[in-house]
C-alpha cells in the first residue's frame, strides 16, 4: 500500500481550487468520477516555548477506549542536556478527548505507570526500571574504566557517567507499599547496561525484561532479554542478538564502547512467541529477530529496508504488526510506517505519514496506539521552521490502513493553529544524578519529592 502525504495550502490558492471543483462537480464528467476518500488527518498538536532547548518524549501516549481518550507525555528541556545531566527539565501532559482533533493540558496524575507495570499470575505488581546514568567527576574516570566501567567522558563538562544499575520493584498490596530489588547485583557485571521499555509477564508465567549493553569495554554492544521465572528472585540472561552481527561498527571514544545493536522495541505476540526490532546508528538499517519459545532462543538478526533510530512497533487486533518511524536521514524529512504479517521476514510498500518536517534533528519517538474503530493514531516529536526560527513541536496523524477508508478530520497545519501552552520553568537540580548512586530510580524520586516541598 503506497500513500501520499499532505501539504498545506495557501487560503488563496485553497479558494480557487474549491471554486473550480464545484464548476466541476457540475459536469456529468465530473460527477461520474467518484471522490478520492481522506485516509487520515494531521495535527500540530503544540510548539514548546521559543527558549526550549530540546524536547522528547517521555511517557509515550496512552489510550482509554471506553473514554475515547488520548494522553501525550512530553519532555522539555529548558537548558543543554545529556542523558547523564538533565538540570532544568519539566514534563507537560496534554489530552484529547476527540480521537486527536483538538487538546488540552492535563492537570491530573498519568493514567498509566510512570516506569512500565507487568502483572504476575499471583496479582503482585512488578516495575523495571535503571536510576539512569551515575555522575561522576572527570577526576574518578581513569579510576571507573580501571574497574571495568564503560564511562562516558561528557565533553565540556567537568563530569563523566556510568550506567548500569538495573532495579525491580515488587507489590503484593495493589501498589500500596513496594520492596525494591537491584537486579543488576544477580546477573554478571555489565559495564555498560541500558534496560528498554516495560516489563512483562508470559504466558507461561515467565517475568522478562530486556536491556542492551557490553559486558566488557572491549565488546560490542549486544541486546539481552532478561528472564525470571519465579517473580525477580532469580534472573538468567538471554541474549537476542549478539553486537557482532550488527553492521554498526562505530567506536564512540566519548562514550567508550563500541556499537553494535543498541535499542530494543519488543513486541509479546503471543503462544510462547516474541519480536523485537533493534536499532543500529542513526540513518542505519533496524534489524528484527524473534522468538518461539518464550524467549529461550532467538532468531538470527535479518536486516529490513526501515532505516530509523526509533523504529516503534505495534501489534494490531489482527496480529498485524506496524513499525512508526522517522525519516532522518535525507529530504523529506518525517514519519513512515510499514506492515508485517511474519514477523520481519517480508514488509508492507513504505507509508508517508507525514513529510512537512524542516529539520531532520529532534524527529523522534512515532509512537502508534490502534483506536477502538480500527484507525491507527501516531504521535512524535519534531521541530519546524516558524519564520524561519527551529521550534520544537508534537505533532500527530490518525490514519487508515485501508487507503479507500474515510478518516474524519481536520488537519491543522503550523500556520492558524501554533499552540503554545504555558509551561512552568522549573529551577535547576543541583548535583544532578549525583545522588542517585547506589539508590534505586523510585528512592531518588522520593528524594526529589521532598526537596521540592520543602
Amino acid at each position: 500500500m503506497r500513500a501520499r502525504s499532505h501539504r498545506p495550502v495557501p487560503s488563496s490558492v485553497l479558494t480557487l481550487v474549491l471554486v473550480a471543483a464545484s464548476a466541476a462537480a457540475q459536469t456529468p464528467e465530473a460527477a461520474e468520477k467518484p471522490q478520492a476518500k481522506r485516509w487520515k488527518y494531521d495535527v500540530d498538536v503544540f510548539f514548546a516555548p521559543p527558549e526550549t532547548k530540546s524536547m522528547g518524549i517521555g511517557r509515550m501516549c496512552h489510550y482509554t477506549p471506553k473514554q475515547g481518550r488520548i494522553w501525550l507525555d512530553s519532555t522539555v528541556f529548558f537548558e543543554h542536556a545529556t542523558d547523564a545531566y538533565r538540570p532544568r527539565t519539566a514534563h507537560l501532559v496534554v489530552v484529547s478527548d476527540d480521537l486527536g482533533l483538538t487538546w488540552k493540558p492535563w492537570r491530573g496524575p498519568w493514567p498509566g505507570s510512570l516506569t512500565g507495570r507487568a502483572t504476575l499470575p499471583d496479582g503482585s505488581l512488578v516495575e523495571v526500571a535503571s536510576g539512569g546514568y551515575e555522575r561522576y567527576p572527570k577526576s574518578e574516570l581513569a579510576r571507573l574504566r580501571k574497574q571495568g566501567y564503560s564511562a562516558w567522558d561528557v565533553s565540556g563538562t567537568d563530569y563523566c557517567g556510568i550506567i548500569y544499575a538495573l532495579w525491580m520493584r515488587r507489590s503484593t498490596d495493589g501498589g500500596q507499599t513496594w520492596t525494591e530489588t537491584p537486579i543488576h547485583e544477580r546477573i554478571p557485571f555489565f559495564a555498560h547496561l541500558v534496560p528498554c521499555r516495560s516489563p512483562h509477564v508470559l504466558n507461561d508465567g515467565t517475568l522478562v525484561a530486556f536491556a542492551y549493553g557490553n559486558r566488557k569495554r572491549s565488546d560490542r554492544s549486544s541486546c539481552y532479554m532478561l528472564r525470571s521465572p519465579d517473580a525477580g528472585e532469580t534472573w538468567s540472561l538471554v541474549m537476542m542478538a549478539d553486537g557482532r552481527r550488527s553492521p554498526a561498527t562505530e567506536h564512540i571514544k566519548e562514550l567508550d564502547w563500541r556499537t553494535g545493536f543498541t535499542e530494543i522495541f519488543p513486541l509479546i505476540v503471543g503462544r510462547g512467541r516474541v519480536f523485537a526490532m533493534l536499532r543500529t546508528q542513526l540513518g542505519g538499517a533496524a534489524f528484527a529477530v524473534d522468538s518461539e519459545d518464550y524467549g529461550k532462543t532467538w532468531s538470527k538478526p535479518t536486516e529490513t529496508p526501515i532505516r530509523a533510530k526509533h523504529p516503534e512497533v505495534t501489534l494490531l487486533k489482527d496480529g498485524t504488526i506496524v513499525c512508526t518511524y522517522q525519516r532522518r536521514f535525507a529530504r523529506p524529512f518525517g514519519v513512515r510506517a510499514r506492515f508485517t504479517k511474519d514477523s520481519g521476514k517480508t514488509w508492507s510498500e513504505e507509508i508517508i505519514l507525514r513529510d512537512d518536517i524542516s529539520v531532520s534533528d529532534g524527529l523522534s519517538n512515532p509512537c502508534t496506539l490502534e483506536l477502538s474503530d480500527g484507525t491507527l493514531f501516531t504521535a512524535f516529536a519534531a521541530k519546524k521552521l516558524i519564520d524561519g526560527v527551529p521550534r520544537h513541536f508534537r505533532g500527530m496523524t490518525r490514519w487508515s490502513r485501508d487507503p479507500e477508508r474515510e478518516v474524519a478530520g481536520e488537519s491543522r497545519w503550523t500556520r492558524g493553529y501554533l499552540w503554545v501552552p504555558e509551561i512552568p520553568v522549573p529551577p535547576p537540580i543541583p548535583k544532578f544524578n549525583v545522588e542517585a548512586r547506589g539508590k534505586s530510580p523510585w528512592q531518588v524520586q522520593r528524594e526529589r519529592d521532598e526537596r521540592a516541598k520543602r
